[in-house]
């Protein structure tokens, strides 16, 4: 558990330098296109989390609430949103993303 807590009290003051700077937490190192062609990439940043994967010929990025994995959380929490299949739809990826942590934030 000191492990655990030690970690969280560093993501806390990362999280605290970030949000002086302006700067959001996720960042474009987080995403991967070449991961997402392959399997889901989930995440989370202060009360959302995020699930990226492929659909047929799009990339679906979804946030939800914190309280349960992407599996469990009811479909009305969730908010999808589609991209088009090209590793040039990150930065639109990330921008969303980043525009949706205010609405989990308590």
């Amino acid at each position: 558990f000191a492990f655990r807590a030690d970690c969280s009290i560093m993501r806390t003051a990362v999280q605290r330098k970030c949000r002086r700077k302006g700067e959001s937490m996720i960042r474009k190192e987080e995403l991967s296109y070449p991961f997402i062609k392959k399997e889901p990439l989930t995440g989370s940043f202060q009360g959302m989390r995020y699930h990226i994967s492929m659909g047929k010929d799009c990339i679906r990025a979804c946030t939800y609430p914190d309280r349960f994995c992407f599996v469990k959380t009811p479909e009305e929490e969730k908010c999808f949103q589609e991209f088009p299949d090209s590793p040039d739809s990150m930065p639109a990826i990330l921008e969303w993303l980043n525009g949706r942590i205010a609405f989990y934030q308590k």
